[in-house]
């Protein structure tokens, strides 16, 4: 059932993409100072949602995962240490 649900969905967005391909057509010029790029409005659009989107994860990824990932191992070194100075479990009680 989850397939099939998957199947309709990545099948709703394709037709959906190409009506908004074909609704937006006509041609566009970027000019990013040493290149001039010529492409459908469409590809424009989604080009730079796809740039946000990516710029968007970036910057969540370093901001929230990086100082984590620290933490983390921080605190693992930690429990390591506390460890070792633990006396062994009384295996009688």
């Amino acid at each position: 059932m989850r397939r099939i649900f998957s199947y309709l969905l990545f099948a709703a967005l394709v037709v959906l993409g190409l009506f908004f391909g074909q609704r937006n057509a006509e041609r566009v010029t970027l000019d990013l100072y040493y290149w001039v790029l010529e492409m459908p409005l469409a590809v424009a659009v989604i080009g730079s949602v796809v740039t946000g989107v990516l710029l968007g994860a970036l910057s969540v990824f370093l901001s929230a995962v990086v100082p984590q990932k620290a933490r983390i191992r921080k605190l693992t070194r930690q429990m390591s240490r506390v460890e070792k100075q633990a006396p062994p479990a009384d295996s009688n009680v």
